[in-house]
Formats: C-alpha cells, structure tokens, sequence
C-alpha cells in the first residue's frame, strides 16, 4: 500500500491507495471486491464530474455497506436491507419493516432510486417515533 502523501492534521484528507479518503489505510487484499472497486471508484474523472454535479443539489456519494467480522468489517449492502441511524448507533434492518424514518440515502435500482440510508425521526410532525 502506496500513502502518496500524509498530512499533519486530522481534519484534512489524505490520499492512499488512490483513495481520497480520511483514512482509507486498510489491507486491500481482505476487502470485499465490490467495496473496493466503489472505493477506488472515486477518482474516476467520470464519478468525479458525477460528485461535482451532485453537490450542487447538496447530495455526496457513498458506499451501500454493512459491517460485518469478515472483509476488513465491510460488505456490499443486500438489497431489500436498509442502514437506520438512531440514537447515534447504526443497525442493519429489513426495508419492509421501517416506520417513522427520514431517508438520507439512495441507490439506483434497475430504473428507479431505492432507499438504503434513513434516519429515525423523533418529531412529532413524522409519526412521533421513539415515544
């Protein structure tokens, strides 16, 4: 693994692996391949013009993943499973069960956007989750 530059302070990206990323310091050969090609992905000038034209609606890219204990912690996230941010923790639920939550990611699904992110909402304007 080739660190072409580190930097001094946290809060700026280094660039490994070809990665732009915080730190992306992992052995590649232990990675899920499909989270390592989306990973190397980025600095495709193609996914770039893509990022660039995507954040002018304030929207990024990220890698539909889920933890595991195998693939450095990482694997492609199964479709039908969605990420739900609550209380500070992730978990790993089953799309069809989710109630009272705000999207915050997608993928593309054959010819439409699927949720794969959301958070749950405590408001009482959303359903009153978490009450």
């Amino acid at each position: 693994m080739k660190t072409e530059r580190v930097l001094d302070r946290p809060s700026e990206i280094e660039t490994v692996m070809g990665c732009n990323t915080l730190d992306c310091k992992l052995d590649q050969s232990k990675m899920h391949p499909d989270i390592l090609k989306a990973i190397k992905s980025i600095d495709n000038p193609e996914v770039q013009r893509m990022l660039k034209r995507l954040s002018n609606f304030g929207l990024g890219i990220m890698v539909p993943h889920l933890h595991v204990d195998d693939f450095d912690g990482f694997a492609p996230l199964p479709r039908g499973m969605v990420q739900v941010e609550e209380d500070l923790q992730v978990s790993f639920q089953d799309a069809t069960e989710m109630n009272h939550v705000i999207p915050v990611g997608w993928r593309w699904a054959e010819d439409e956007a699927e949720v794969e992110t959301v958070m749950q909402c405590f408001r009482d304007d959303c359903g009153g989750a978490g009450q």
